[in-house]
């Protein structure tokens, strides 16, 4: 989400889009150099990501046919600047939704509430309560009501449960049924309210409102306007204060309720703008919302303390300060930058001056605060410009290699975090404040305040309850979508190799295994070396100099050689023989198979998940491995898949009893044509990475060549079964 610019004018890249937006009098052509500005700032990466996220469906099922009911007021004549949402989980004797109420009008002046419309969702399963609530609110809020400032409405979803939602025969947790209910009802929220206003504000009811809090909003959103951005946070606490654009609501309202019912909904508010290309938060300094009240028992239990986060004085570093602005008499830029009362003044500055703070080393800075103009009047401001945050420390204090985007500078001044993307390792090293629109009059800035640390920093490994560990699951839903993007071809790709290779590599070389390795003979024969040095030369030293080339063409180069040292002669002539083998061995033309259980499902799902195993006596493993994944899932999630066991025994009466078993305790899948349980048997000549009768293989030889088949006939079997396929062993 941010730009890079660099210290010269280039004619080409994002600095040229802007020098093109400026000069640009026509909207259209300045909406098409916006676009062409964001396309270069977003990588591939990001791109795929962002493409896969539109293709998914806009609404769920469950908001599509969701059914509302209007408690008090009615919906705005005209579609609205803001709405103000605010989801309200009733608890008896508390009255924190009407104190939240009275802070917000109370906050706000009439021109402003012109502005917004405020959109109260309840949830209570008291009839009686829910009726109360409603009256006070409209005793305590009848003009606002009435003026089409406030409305009160209740809703609820329809069609089967969403995956992050509950079934009724569900027994889920105290923290599973509050974040259930919590994305249910923030995403009938989000529902509502996509098309009363331009841009939609996340409250709670537990929330204090700072004076002309909207009209901050509105002054931002202004200067936001034609920069992208997913979520802009006026708050450091987990759900109040975070402002997206409406467009984006119904891709919000959907993605909370696909997650699974354990997932708590702050932690899919942080990773959303993930998804739509914003790298890191966009978080204002000075918050115009508070905490009050405490959380109930259970809910302190699931939820994180939400405390806003303090800042004691600033603590900038030394640094040196330059600028090609006119510099008068003794005044000095680095008055801008020394905390005291003194402050830069230049005269008449043209777009593209600059004064830059170059930070004497680099620095992890959290906080930074711009201010232009005069303290009490207000003159003399910047009137448009903005603050860059530099990286790459150039020799001689010359400035930093590359620039990018914090914010723009609002009604003279700039009060916002500095964020990190996950795992970075790169220091700040400057900071720099540039003009972009010429103005006839003094400038003064009277002082950047930077801060490196806060003053009441959390500890380390905190308890932060169920929400730890969340920020791992949209890597994961981008995974799946970097997959789903690669289609056909990926799919058709693995099918091949997953399945017949397994056939054709010599029975003396092991099926690779991670994470836990079977009992006895099997533990000592899967077993993988890895050496510990780091070599000059081989597989190390080619991705070494594919980190360093520049050139598309050289690191193809590179990773075919790459590919080529880690291919011994030998591996190269199987290579060889299995490009020039037919695509499926007569072993696997000729396979047969017995149905043991169940049947195919009568159209192709989207995941088969496919278990081999192979049985042991006295032992129950499997039974464990499906009773674990059928309990794992959900109604919808199992509408999608199909379970495919495969199922390989010599003795017959071990093989039946399994059988039974399976068919005794998941009769219920079985029916729902959920589960399949099959046996099969390779047809025609022995492959070549099997054993013939007249063999004589040591115990290891024996299990990699009856687990090779038996992953063989599985995939066989699956081929056709659904558009993708997932193994697991049973264990």
């Amino acid at each position: 989400m941010q730009s890079e610019l660099g210290e010269s004018e280039p004619t080409t890249g994002p600095d040229a889009s802007l020098q093109r937006l400026s000069q640009s009098p026509a909207r259209e052509e300045k909406k098409k150099i916006l676009w062409q500005l964001n396309q270069q700032q977003i990588s591939p990466e990001i791109k795929n990501r962002l493409q896969a996220f539109k293709d998914m469906q806009k609404t769920s099922q469950g908001l599509q046919r969701a059914k509302y009911k209007l408690l008090a007021g009615g919906p705005p004549h005209k579609k609205k600047l803001l709405t103000v949402g605010v989801s309200s989980a009733l608890h008896p004797h508390e009255s924190r939704l009407l104190d939240t109420l009275r802070s917000l009008f109370q906050a706000s002046s009439g021109p402003e509430l012109d502005r917004v419309v405020v959109l109260v969702s309840l949830s209570d399963s008291d009839p009686e309560r829910l009726s109360q609530t409603v009256a006070n609110i409209s005793d305590l809020f009848r003009t606002h009501i009435e003026a089409r400032q406030l409305l009160v409405v209740q809703g609820q979803l329809g069609g089967p449960p969403p995956l992050g939602t509950l079934r009724p025969e569900d027994r889920p947790s105290p923290c599973e049924a509050l974040y259930s209910a919590q994305k249910a009802d923030h995403a009938l929220l989000m529902n509502f309210a996509a098309n009363l206003s331009e841009y939609f504000l996340m409250l709670d009811d537990q929330v204090r409102c700072m004076p002309k809090f909207i009209s901050s909003i509105y002054q931002t959103l202004s200067a936001w306007k034609e920069l992208p951005w997913v979520t802009l946070e006026f708050s450091s606490l987990s759900f109040p204060g975070k402002v997206f654009r409406s467009s984006d609501l119904p891709r919000l309202a959907s993605f909370l309720l696909v997650f699974p019912k354990d997932t708590p909904t702050h932690s899919l508010l942080s990773e959303f703008p993930l998804l739509l290309a914003q790298n890191t938060p966009i978080r204002f300094g000075s918050s115009v919302f508070y905490h009050v009240g405490n959380l109930s028992g259970q809910e302190s239990a699931c939820f994180p303390a939400d405390k806003e986060k303090v800042f004691g004085e600033p603590d900038n570093p030394t640094a040196s300060v330059r600028t090609d602005m006119v510099v008068l008499s003794t005044n000095t830029p680095q008055y801008a930058y020394t905390l005291n009362r003194e402050s830069f003044a230049t005269l008449s500055p043209v777009r593209g001056n600059h004064l830059t703070v170059i930070l004497e080393e680099p620095q992890k800075v959290v906080r930074i605060e711009v201010l232009t103009g005069s303290d009490k009047e207000s003159k003399y401001q910047l009137q448009q410009g903005r603050v860059e945050l530099g990286y790459g420390p150039l020799e001689d204090l010359g400035g930093c290699a590359r620039y990018t985007l914090l914010g723009p500078v609002v009604e003279g001044r700039l009060d916002q975090m500095v964020s990190y993307e996950e795992d970075s390792l790169e220091a700040l090293g400057c900071i720099r404040l540039l003009v972009l629109e010429a103005q006839e009059s003094w400038l003064l800035i009277r002082q950047i305040s930077v801060w490196t640390t806060e003053y009441e920093e959390e500890e380390e490994g905190a308890d932060l309850g169920p929400r730890s560990g969340r920020r791992c699951l949209c890597r994961y839903l981008m995974v799946v979508v970097s997959l789903v993007l690669l289609g056909s071809f990926l799919q058709e790709r693995l099918e091949e190799h997953l399945m017949y290779s397994l056939l054709v590599k010599a029975s003396e070389q092991p099926e690779l295994s991670v994470g836990r390795v079977k009992e006895g003979a099997s533990e000592t024969c899967m077993q993988s070396e890895l050496g510990e040095s780091e070599p000059t030369t081989g597989p190390d030293a080619s991705l070494q100099r594919l980190s360093q080339s520049p050139a598309r063409e050289e690191k193809k180069k590179i990773l075919w050689q790459l590919n080529q040292q880690q291919i011994s002669p030998e591996i190269k002539n199987r290579l060889q023989a299995f490009k020039d083998m037919q695509k499926t061995s007569q072993g696997l033309q000729r396979a047969k198979y017995k149905l043991l259980a169940g049947g195919p499902p009568h159209k192709k799902k989207l995941l088969t998940v496919g278990v081999s195993s192979a049985l042991h006596p006295h032992e129950s493993r499997l039974l464990d491995t499906l009773r674990s994944l059928f309990q794992a899932s959900s109604g919808p999630e199992l509408d999608r898949v199909v379970v495919l066991v495969s199922l390989s025994d010599s003795d017959p009466e071990r093989l039946s009893q399994t059988v039974a078993n399976i068919s005794d305790l998941f009769r219920t899948h079985i029916e729902a044509r959920q589960l399949l349980v099959v046996q099969g048997q390779l047809g025609g000549p022995p492959p070549l990475g099997t054993l013939r009768p007249e063999d004589r293989p040591s115990p290891c030889e024996a299990l990699y060549s009856a687990q090779k088949a038996d992953h063989a006939l599985l995939m066989n079997f699956a081929a056709n079964l659904s558009e993708y396929f997932l193994m697991l062993d049973d264990q």
